[in-house]
Formats: structure tokens, sequence, C-alpha cells
């Protein structure tokens, strides 16, 4: 909070939201005319980038959704989306790492052109444990013979940055419209379809337990309640 104006800064409620998700806080950094809220900086240590405008465009709730989905990309399973969001790039990446884990395993389609560039690196850059547990995964999915398919696991990434977005601002309308200005609806569903599952969520005890965990509960949307 600002001593001088009692309003929250932008700086504080990434902290907040960081903490909130049990995220490491990545570094943040600014940037005039950018046309969406946040970007990912392809970096290390992690980063983002954030619209200089965030604050003046966005009520607070509105900053909090956007915080809980972009931060939600963190997630070290989900973090592949941050560097790739393409559902071609993320194929691509699935099977180099398949044939740099495998060489002999079958797949469903040729590699692009180009990408036995992408399987040298991913096997070169890998420590003999991280190779062993890249085999191990492999082997698992081959097993299993499941479809070979990132849009599932793409689909239900974005789904749980939405939910994330709802925990941290506790508003299903602040929620519904961001979701709507910024097309933040899951690849494979629609805003209403999308905005129904969040609305389950919303009521769920699962929910009303988070809530509470990251330090909401009903009576912060209730002044004297």
């Amino acid at each position: 909070v600002k001593p001088e104006t009692g309003t929250e800064s932008l700086s504080g409620l990434f902290s907040r939201a960081a903490q909130s998700l049990g995220l490491p806080r990545p570094e943040l950094f600014q940037k005039r005319d950018l046309t969406v809220p946040l970007l990912y900086a392809p970096s290390n240590p992690a980063a983002t980038i954030a619209a200089r405008s965030l604050m003046s465009v966005h009520t607070v709730p509105e900053v909090r959704f956007e915080l809980g989905y972009h931060l939600t990309m963190y997630r070290g399973e989900h973090y592949l989306r941050c560097l790739e969001p393409t559902e071609e790039g993320l194929r691509t990446l699935l099977f180099a790492a398949i044939r740099a884990a495998r060489p002999g395993a079958e797949l469903p389609e040729a590699l692009p052109e180009g990408a036995d560039k992408t399987v040298r690196m991913i096997r070169d850059g890998l420590s003999p444990a991280k190779a062993e547990r890249l085999a191990a995964s492999v082997d698992e999915v081959l097993r299993r013979k499941d479809p070979l398919d990132v849009e599932p696991w793409l689909g239900e990434a974005e789904m749980t940055a939405c939910r994330a977005g709802l925990l941290l601002c506790g508003d299903i309308a602040c929620a519904a419209r961001m979701i709507e200005r910024y097309q933040h609806e899951p690849r494979n569903r629609s805003h209403a379809d999308t905005v129904r599952r969040l609305v389950a969520f919303s009521v769920s005890e699962g929910y009303f337990r988070l809530r509470h965990a990251v330090g909401f509960s009903i009576d912060d949307r209730v002044p004297g309640g």
C-alpha cells in the first residue's frame, strides 16, 4: 500500500499474488504501450513485463485476476506454456523430448524441419539424472499409448489459470469480464462454458478452502459483515 494515497501498488499486488499461489516471485518490469496487461519475459531468472497503464485502466480485483492467471503459468508443470504458447510449438517440443530420450520411439508424425536441433539441445542440456527422469516419463507415456495431443493439456492449464485468477479476485463477474476482454478462454472451450465452470468452482468447498488458505474470506467482500 502506498502510504501517501492508501492505494495498493502493482509491485505489492504482484508479490502478494505470487505468495498466495505458493510461487517464487518473478522479477517485475514495466513497459509503455503494451497491448496486453502482462507478458512473460524469456529470461533466467523468470521475469514479467507489465503494461505501465495496468493499474490506471483496471480495478484492483481486475488486476488480481490478471496476476493470478499470469502467474499460474510459472508453475513447473505449466512453464512451457510461458515459453511456447502455440499448439504446434508445444507438439514439436513433446516429440523432440521423446526422440531425445528414446531415439527409436515411433512418433505419430514426422518431426518438423529443423527439430533435430531441438532434440540435440534437449539431450545435451540434461544432466544424467534429469535424462533418466525424462526417459522414465517418456516410457510411461508410450506405455499408456494415449494420443500424443497437447491441446487437452493446454486447455486444462489455461482453465487452471482462470481458476487461479478467480481465486485471487473473488468476483465471478470480474473474472468473466477479464476472460472475455483478453480472450483467456481455454482454446478448447467457449466463453460461456468457461464461465459456467468457474461458477461451479466458485461455490465449491474447495474454492472456499483455498480462499481461506490464501488469506481471503467472504468477509473481505462485505465490510462490517
